[in-house]
């Protein structure tokens, strides 16, 4: 009703692992205006007709749909200027360090996703996903003939050490949503190559975070 951004509801941390299970995942990925740098306008419902007994219905039909939101107030005049006013986008705040790091994010989320063979691929063959549920984390394993990739996503509250299977062979993070590049808190810790003979490794991970490795023995 109130149109919040993701990053009002849950987060910049929590948005940007939404973004890394949206662009790395075997789809075509679509953004919504703004979201590559945290815009914080809401995207109000609004409308410009010139019939006054349109514009009557369309209001009393938005009050309809939230009848069990009252506790919340009116939803905004979807036919006012103000509330599409309300909506535009600000983009000096990229200006802000804060914001500036988002779009930096989402910048190396499509490089990424263009330049490694493993999640340019859009075949759902190629991909498995395992759900941990005890951790509150899914593992996407995206694959091709010249690399291999693992996403851990990880929707926790608290930091964890995770136990991921890695196929034999030499892997390291190449990403990591709360590295500070990015805004985040930090990578717990400093991830490092390492070389895996093919079983469960441990993988320290921050809360709602998201790493990528890559086998970089295959490139």
């Amino acid at each position: 009703m109130k149109g919040e951004r993701l990053t009002q509801l849950a987060g910049f941390g929590a948005a940007r692992m939404a973004a890394a299970t949206v662009l790395l995942s075997p789809y075509i990925p679509l953004l919504f205006m703004g979201e590559e740098y945290g815009e914080t306008a809401p995207f109000l419902y609004h409308v410009s007709h010139s019939d006054p007994e349109l514009q009557e219905a369309v209001r009393r039909g938005r009050k309809e749909e939230f009848t069990g939101f009252r506790d919340q107030g009116e939803p905004p005049d979807p036919q006012h200027e103000s509330t599409f006013l309300a909506s535009k986008l600000n983009h000096g705040l990229l200006s802000d360090e804060t914001h500036a790091a988002m779009h930096r994010w989402y910048s190396e989320l499509i490089r990424l996703r263009t330049s490694l063979p493993a999640l340019r691929s859009l075949s759902k063959d190629r991909t498995v996903a395992e759900c941990q549920e005890e951790s509150e984390s899914l593992i996407v394993r995206r694959l091709s003939a010249g690399d291999q990739v693992v996403m851990i996503l990880h929707f926790g509250h608290d930091d964890r050490e995770l136990q991921v299977y890695l196929p034999a062979g030499e892997w390291s993070v190449i990403l990591d949503s709360e590295d500070t590049r990015w805004g985040g808190a930090g990578s717990r810790p400093a991830h490092q190559p390492c070389r895996s003979p093919g079983g469960c490794v441990a993988v320290p991970v921050r809360a709602r975070a998201c790493l990528v490795l890559l086998n970089v023995m295959t490139v």
